[in-house]
């Protein structure tokens, strides 16, 4: 296997098209990288330049420590899997599997294969993949799993220097797809193969990849594992568009409040000890203030909830004090109690008062959509044991130790990336 570099990659199409811009990234030997981004994000455009099936415009790819800019697709010695499996209809899967090895060649001497060399690299491949007893048939007799499973072995089968997969699983259904993340993995863990795989599948991306690339409009948003991407999210595309449900947003102002801090203290003078003495302090105390228009509709918010900020963003915080930021907080970081029988602490990181708008149950959890008035404001994903009717009100507490913090705009850029928020190894 191989590493892959590319440097400043881009590609820009006639009329001022840019797909991908100024694209770095090094794909390890043996690495498991996934391309992560919603339609026209130019993943797939990334992949298509790295197998030399489009024209660079600037930049360089390098495979194997060389530049690969001028090669044509053969030479580059890449096997790519596609959505549609790219099968010969008229062939069986045998001659489908046999069919790359009739170009390929030995290296020592260079050579081209013989029946008996292709044969035993046939059996060899439909053994790993557990489709030998399939060998005889033709691709329309076949199962999306099995189709699938031939087209993998068609890439395997040429033992190339890297594996492209442009969103191979798409057209299967869920419980085969997860079927076939699970093979996948195991291939690539027992094979330590260089892969460069594409999805806009978040669930695909987060087990399979051993980092993810998260790209939007031709850019990349971030690098980094399946937990450094969840749980410390760069910007705000990022922490919204991983995770299901998507992660709970809220516009507001950061707030600053002194505290007056009185420490009693003992003090001796001349061997006679005096109990009254007393050492006064003033202590910043920051929370954030959701915006008045967040509870527009409800009649029941008479005073707008604060919300503790914990000590240790404060630092991070403090440039953005009574300016607007974008509070971020995940659906499972959200505690429910109805109201009926509040059991939560009512303070300041509580917010009384919403109505459940409606519940998905999932099996061993649910989502619980949250109101004021006619708009779903909050999801909270809570245990599916309890019972959360819809129309009842509900206490609401936020981890505010789980939260993450965003610059204002279309991509807010995370302000508390080092801080508290990570769940990286907790």
């Amino acid at each position: 296997m191989a590493e892959i570099v590319l440097d400043r990659l881009t590609k820009v199409y006639p009329g001022g098209i840019t797909a991908v811009s100024d694209m770095n990234l090094t794909v390890a030997d043996g690495e498991f990288v996934v391309l992560l981004g919603p339609s026209g994000s130019g993943k797939t455009t990334t992949l298509r330049l790295i197998a030399g099936l489009e024209k660079i415009t600037r930049g360089t790819i390098t495979i194997e420590g060389t530049v690969v800019n001028e090669f044509d697709p053969r030479e580059r010695n890449l096997a790519m899997v596609f959505q549609n499996y790219a099968l010969y209809p008229h062939m069986t899967v045998y001659k489908n599997l046999a069919y790359p090895l009739k170009f390929a060649k030995t290296n020592h001497p260079p050579r081209k294969l013989n029946k008996k060399q292709i044969e035993h690299k046939v059996k060899e491949t439909a053994k790993l993949l557990e489709i030998q007893d399939l060998l005889d048939r033709k691709p329309c007799a076949l199962s999306g799993g099995q189709r699938q499973r031939v087209a993998l072995g068609r890439a395997l089968i040429r033992q190339p220097n890297a594996f492209l997969f442009d969103e191979p699983l798409s057209n299967l259904d869920s419980n085969l797809r997860s079927a076939m993340r699970a093979e996948l993995k195991k291939m690539h863990t027992s094979l330590e193969m260089t892969t460069i795989y594409v999805t806009h599948d978040q669930h695909e991306a987060m087990t399979l990849g051993d980092r993810i690339v998260v790209m939007r409009q031709g850019l990349i948003h971030q690098i980094g594992t399946p937990l450094e991407v969840y749980g410390q999210p760069a910007d705000s595309f990022v922490a919204g568009f991983v995770g299901t449900p998507p992660i709970n947003f809220i516009s507001g102002i950061v707030r600053c409040k002194k505290t007056d801090i009185n420490v009693k203290y003992d003090l001796t003078i001349n061997n006679e000890r005096d109990d009254s003495q007393t050492s006064s302090s003033a202590e910043d105390v920051l929370y954030f203030e959701p915006r008045g228009d967040w509870f527009k509709n409800s009649n029941e918010i008479k005073k707008v909830p604060r919300l503790g900020l914990p000590k240790s963003l404060h630092g991070a915080l403090e440039p953005y004090i009574d300016k607007e930021i974008i509070l971020g907080i995940r659906p499972e970081d959200i505690l429910l109690q109805e109201r009926n029988d509040i059991k939560i602490d009512e303070g300041i990181n509580d917010i009384q008062h919403m109505v459940v708008t409606a519940t998905e149950p999932l099996g061993n959890c649910q989502d619980v959509y949250l109101s004021f008035g006619d708009e779903v404001r909050l999801v909270a994903r809570c245990d599916c044991h309890v019972t959360l009717s819809n129309g009842r009100r509900v206490a609401v507490k936020i981890d505010m130790n789980r939260i993450h913090m965003f610059e204002p705009g279309e991509i807010g850029r995370s302000v508390t990336i080092n801080g508290m928020n990570s769940r990286v190894g907790s």
